[in-house]
């Protein structure tokens, strides 16, 4: 049997779900919707076998919410072929800002928080910065709910 590897780029997450390659866009509707059904801090665990499509699945749903965010800088061409591929209601999505953090490429680091600080910070240099109270203290307001 042939094993087809499909590399998580951006181009291929985006296709994936205008042609519903994987067959998974109405799993990836329920993921959203219940996303956003959360209230409060909650922690989400995705679960399957090395080379069962987490990490495309999970970027695909960050890929989504960022359409939906209306403080997400994207261009407008692909933000609207992502909204056309799920049929979401936009009333339905919140704003949520997501980040994208791979644990096993700072699997080395002798502190992780360092890491992870990293990688939300350079994440928020795709947001409007109009929408933060002080930007001098930028990266602390992104910081505080941790």
């Amino acid at each position: 049997m042939k094993r087809l590897e499909l590399m998580p780029t951006d181009e291929n997450i985006l296709k994936s779900l205008q042609e519903d390659i994987f067959e998974r866009n109405q799993e990836l509707q329920y993921f959203i919707k219940l996303l956003n059904s959360i209230e409060g801090p909650y922690s989400i665990a995705v679960n399957g076998t090395w080379g069962s499509g987490k990490t495309f699945f999970v970027k695909q749903a960050k890929m989504v919410l960022d359409a939906y965010n209306t403080d997400f800088d994207m261009i407008d061409e692909k933000r609207n072929a992502i909204k056309d591929s799920l049929k979401l209601k936009d009333q339905q999505i919140k704003n949520q800002c997501c980040i994208y953090y791979d644990a096993w490429k700072s699997d080395c680091d002798l502190d992780p928080i360092y890491s992870l600080i990293c990688s939300i910070t350079a994440g928020y240099k795709h947001f409007n910065e109009k929408n933060f109270k002080n930007k001098d203290n930028f990266p602390g307001d992104i910081l505080k709910g941790m």
